[in-house]
């Protein structure tokens, strides 16, 4: 199916605007090129809008939109869809109701299939007030023979939408630019594998599959029934059935939870890309204040201890020759024995006095009164000149050491407070340097935060994973309990002749279902591998550098991993610009693989992509346009000079769009 027409009437900035998408022989490609906030996105809310009411794109697109981001877009932005121009031309006229209208116009080989949604606003002299309760939506179906048929009944008109564009599946058809940048990081566990599901058609077989599981149920309930002897048997496989449900919830709630820690952990990182060091950065600032802090109190004692160094040396060195010359003369009158020991006198004669030893308090001998009176009389130096002397020669022995030692302890010194000095400047430079890193954050208490948040679902992450793998074990026992009393449920019954009815068409439906499931299996393993082959081969024409990236790996949950040449994961960690072909990559290989040819929305492609990239971005649609219908909208900027000389020999339609007054959309020339 493709979109061929586009009528919009006083939607937001629209008041009243068709658009038309006619295929060319070559390429099913259209471009929109207007300046932000005139209405491409606008245009976009447009058609997801129409066929199923909800606007998931706004944006900051006019002074129509606020920036809100949730999709029941008027419970939460405070301007109504009605276009401002036409409120205030109704209420001028005094018409009490205006409508908001838009109306798709598509074709499917040779059924016309119109989509047309309105909503009545009534007119009061305040702000317009939307009568949600008259929405209506519509679809007809025209065939190139024979009337129209117009659909109302809600299932009906959702079957034609499911048909081509199911909602739950929308977002692989629409898309804008920051989407693809945030299309790995965003909580998409589970939705890309139940999207494959509806895509490839697999839900069907799982229809089946599921339908099968309940005639069993139903056929042992009647063998049950039967045979009261089997009735114990088929209870427990009831209360199994009641346990495997259950350890299905707790591992749906536990993946949703690790779905959920790791999007935050993605979105965090993403966040915190070159900031998210901040804890550690003030860690290492208040470490180094510390080191700061230590080498000055240690620089402030070292040069007490330089100038008191000084001061003695300067002493020292002044009377270093005196104390040099002094100290000879000591020791050559030692050596002459014409300068006493450095002995007590009065001691020496109070001992005399008393006939008593002052140190042992022994009385004295003859001989040794005799000895100690010669050892008096020997010395011709008086006592006073001998502890003069002897007083000083220590101190003049240490003079004469102290400056010998002078240049070692100076260069001991020197050392110090160079070293000292080394580490001071180093620990202030890399203050500042940390100091000018912490400074460039610009929302610190955020990234604390968004750091804090990170690190407590990396817990939470491990914590679920160990609940997710016993939940796991469990569930794998129960599962080889079911298949064990299924097995002796099926001897009960042979052994009764009344239910081997049953047991026949039991035994049937469980082959069917194992059949039906292998199917499942086999059909998604095989959409799996040729869609990694497709992205593969999508994004290696689409990358510019050849030779960075290995290969694409999708896991049983279509989870996608963008594999390095070293052999590594990096899809967290590649650029924005790479993270955008990456996303459309994936896209454009499940619209293939699946054969679900639908429209391809792009807005705002190549915001984050650039240089050479853009190149290959345009080469690429230019040629899958050649089978599917893209519609895609840019700034002029964005529409740069070496992708327009690609898209517009391509391009079957381009319009560019300005803005009246500021309210109201028109088509630039038209």
């Amino acid at each position: 199916m493709r979109i061929t027409n586009i009528d919009i009437k006083n939607y937001r900035q629209y008041q009243s605007l068709s658009f038309s998408f006619p295929k060319s022989n070559v390429s099913d490609i259209h471009i929109i090129v207007a300046q932000n906030g005139v209405g491409k996105t606008n245009l976009l809310n447009a058609i997801t809008w129409c066929l199923y009411g909800k606007e998931p794109h706004l944006g900051l697109v006019s002074e129509n939109i606020k920036d809100d981001k949730n999709e029941n877009d008027n419970k939460n932005n405070g301007l109504p869809k009605l276009n401002l121009t036409a409120a205030d031309e109704a209420k001028s006229v005094g018409k009490e109701i205006e409508v908001v209208e838009v109306e798709i116009h598509a074709q499917d080989e040779d059924e016309y299939i119109t989509y047309k949604r309105t909503l009545p606003f009534r007119i009061t002299t305040d702000q317009p007030f939307e009568k949600t309760a008259d929405e209506k939506f519509t679809v007809t179906v025209a065939k190139s023979t024979g009337d129209p048929k117009v659909y109302e009944d809600k299932k009906e008109t959702i079957r034609f939408v499911d048909k081509y564009m199911p909602e739950k599946i929308r977002e692989y058809f629409y898309f804008d630019g920051e989407q693809l940048n945030n299309y790995f990081i965003t909580n998409r566990k589970g939705k890309v594998r139940d999207a494959i599901f509806s895509i490839s058609q697999v839900d069907i077989v799982q229809l089946v599959f599921d339908r099968i599981e309940t005639i069993i149920k139903a056929k042992q309930k009647e063998a049950a029934a039967k045979a009261p002897n089997i009735k114990n048997i088929t209870d427990e496989l009831s209360t199994v059935d009641s346990q495997i449900d259950d350890f299905n919830k707790k591992i749906k709630d536990y993946d949703d939870q690790i779905a959920k820690s790791e999007r935050i952990i993605k979105e965090n990182t993403e966040y915190l890309q070159g900031e998210e060091n901040l804890p550690e950065l003030e860690k290492q600032y208040q470490y180094l204040i510390g080191q700061q802090t230590d080498l000055t109190t240690e620089k402030k004692t070292l040069m007490d201890s330089i100038f008191s160094f000084v001061r003695e040396m300067k002493i020292s060195l002044t009377f270093h020759e005196a104390a040099k010359r002094t100290l000879e003369i000591i020791t050559k009158k030692e050596a002459e024995k014409t300068l006493p020991t450095n002995l007590d006198i009065p001691l020496l004669k109070k001992a005399l006095k008393e006939h008593t030893c002052s140190y042992c308090n022994q009385s004295l001998s003859e001989r040794e009164v005799d000895f100690i009176q010669r050892l008096i009389d020997s010395f011709n130096v008086s006592s006073a000149a001998s502890h003069l002397l002897m007083g000083i020669k220590n101190e003049l022995e240490r003079i004469i050491d102290s400056v010998e030692r002078y240049p070692i302890e100076k260069k001991a010194l020197q050392e110090r407070y160079q070293r000292n000095k080394k580490q001071l400047d180093d620990i202030e430079s890399e203050l500042a340097d940390v100091d000018r890193r912490i400074n460039r954050v610009s929302d610190k208490e955020e990234v604390k935060q968004k750091h804090n948040e990170r690190e407590d679902h990396k817990e939470l992450l491990d914590i679920n994973k160990g609940k997710l793998a016993v939940a796991n074990d469990a569930l794998s026992k129960t599962l080889d309990k079911k298949s064990i009393l299924e097995k002796d449920l099926a001897k009960a019954l042979t052994k009764d002749k009344e239910c081997s009815r049953i047991n026949q068409l039991i035994e049937f439906a469980t082959k069917s279902r194992n059949i039906v499931g292998n199917v499942q299996r086999e059909m998604m393993d095989e959409v799996r591998k040729k869609m990694e082959e497709r992205t593969t081969e999508y994004f290696t024409r689409l990358i510019w550098k050849k030779d960075t990236y290995d290969r694409i790996v999708l896991n049983e949950e279509f989870q996608l991993d963008l594999i390095h040449k070293a052999g590594y994961s990096c899809v967290a960690t590649c650029s924005a610009a790479e993270r955008c072909l990456l996303a459309l990559s994936f896209t454009l290989a499940l619209h293939e693989v699946s054969g679900f040819n639908s429209l391809l929305f792009i807005d705002t492609p190549v915001a984050r992509i650039s240089d050479i990239n853009r190149v290959n971005f345009a080469n690429v649609l230019c040629e899958v346009s050649k089978n599917k219908e893209i519609i895609m909208t840019f700034t002029p900027d964005e529409y740069s000079p070496e992708i327009k000389k690609i898209f517009d020999p391509a391009a079957k339609t381009n319009i560019k769009l300005d803005l009246v007054d500021e309210k109201v959309t028109v088509i630039k020339g038209g």
